[in-house]
């Protein structure tokens, strides 16, 4: 089908551009996780920080795009587990720490976006 090869072919551009946007290695192949919002305690990011080494070292063909201010002591904590792993994870992690928009074609690129959830009743994800 056309439409289906026309979108398929959009994600990997979209893939290749969110790589190179984010210092990623470009790798057609990997499955790429994100979160770009608050870091916050009801958004679970101390979560996703905690297991962003388990998923890399499990998971080689994962790369995982982190992004958003910390707004709480949580959202500080997150950024302290992730400031060490930069060194390790080089081409297949992205961390920022501020204010971080997307276009709509780089999101294409990702394959799954994180929303844990620890109190929040699920708001505005950038999808």
């Amino acid at each position: 089908n056309a439409e289906i090869d026309k979108l398929r072919s959009q994600r990997f551009e979209s893939k290749a551009a969110l790589q190179k946007y984010c210092g990623l290695d470009e790798d057609p192949g990997a499955k790429i996780l994100i979160f770009i919002g608050r870091w916050v305690k009801q958004k679970g990011v101390d979560h996703i920080a905690m297991l962003t080494p388990v998923f890399l070292r499990s998971h080689p063909e994962v790369q995982i795009v982190l992004a958003g201010p910390p707004d709480d002591s949580c959202g500080l904590f997150a950024g302290e587990l992730l400031a060490g792993l930069g060194d390790e994870f080089k081409g297949r992690l992205f961390v920022c720490t501020k204010f971080f928009k997307l276009t709509e074609d780089l999101r294409r690129g990702a394959h799954l976006c994180f929303t844990p959830s620890c109190s929040e009743p699920f708001g505005y994800v950038a999808v």
